[in-house]
C-alpha cells in the first residue's frame, strides 16, 4: 500500500471535477476522499475551498469542455458551466 501521495496530483485531480461526465466526476471525488487520509489533505482542502468560491475571471472566461467540439452542443453551454460543476463537486467532497 502507498503511504504518501505526491502533491502534484492535486491540481489535475481538482480540474477533473469540472467534467460534465458524471462517472468521471464520481471517480475523481472518490479518489479525493481517499487522498484526504494522506499528506496532501491540506492542499486538497485549499483547492476545494477555492472551487467553492470561483473568481470572477474563472466564471467569465471559463473554457468549455474540450470534448464538446460540436457547435450545436457547445453553444448551449455558457462558459461558467464547468466552474459551477466543479463548485458542486467540491461541495460533495467536503460533505
Amino acid at each position: 500500500m502507498v503511504e504518501n501521495a505526491h502533491p502534484s496530483i492535486v491540481e489535475p485531480l481538482l480540474t477533473i471535477t469540472r467534467t460534465l461526465h458524471l462517472e468521471v466526476q464520481y471517480e475523481a471525488i472518490q479518489l479525493i476522499v481517499l487522498l484526504m487520509n494522506y499528506s496532501v489533505r491540506d492542499k486538497i482542502l485549499e483547492g476545494l475551498i477555492r472551487s467553492l468560491k470561483p473568481s470572477k475571471e474563472d466564471i467569465l472566461t471559463g473554457k468549455p469542455p474540450e470534448i464538446l467540439t460540436d457547435q450545436q452542443r457547445s453553444s448551449m453551454l455558457a462558459p461558467p458551466l464547468p466552474v459551477y460543476v466543479q463548485q458542486a463537486a467540491a461541495a460533495k467532497c467536503i460533505l
